[in-house]
């Protein structure tokens, strides 16, 4: 794991608003950052709240577009979790890849279809439709790419 000054930050994402922003980093961290405020020059920026991974390096954290509170982030586990932007102890709902055919997944690309399905894909060459409301399984998979989806 890399140190806080090795840090690689490994996506950006807006919320529909503007005024926050979400990152994902190989320190195990996803932040929300307020960027409606004026920073003084001297400061990086406000971080608004942090939600901690463990140890699962992250790749992608995206908000919802309808639903400015909910944020889905995965990385380097089997897990892709959908959680509260303003309280990141609220988690909504885990995504579990564990004892299917991609057991070695790792989530590259998030994409919401509404309030409630989200489409994941990553080193397994395939293409997920998940539901919050049903979590226990994808309820699509899309196959045939040859190499990992990002």
């Amino acid at each position: 794991m890399a140190s806080p000054m090795e840090t690689d930050v490994t996506s950006v994402h807006w919320n529909t608003c503007g005024d926050k922003m979400v990152t994902s980093s190989s320190d195990c961290f996803a932040r929300v950052w307020k960027v409606d405020e004026v920073v003084p020059s001297d400061e990086t920026g406000l971080m608004h709240k942090a939600k901690n991974f463990g140890k699962t390096m992250l790749m992608m954290s995206k908000f919802n577009k309808e639903r400015a509170d909910l944020i889905a982030t995965g990385g380097h586990s089997p897990y892709v979790t959908v959680w509260n932007a303003e309280d990141p102890t609220k988690q909504v709902v885990r995504f579990d890849h564990t004892d299917r055919e991609s057991a070695q997944f790792v989530c590259k690309e998030i994409e919401w279809k509404n309030t409630k399905e989200l489409a994941i894909s990553g080193v397994s060459k395939n293409i997920y439709l998940w539901s919050v409301d049903c979590p226990a399984a994808p309820i699509r998979k899309w196959s045939g790419h040859n190499s990992d989806i990002a």
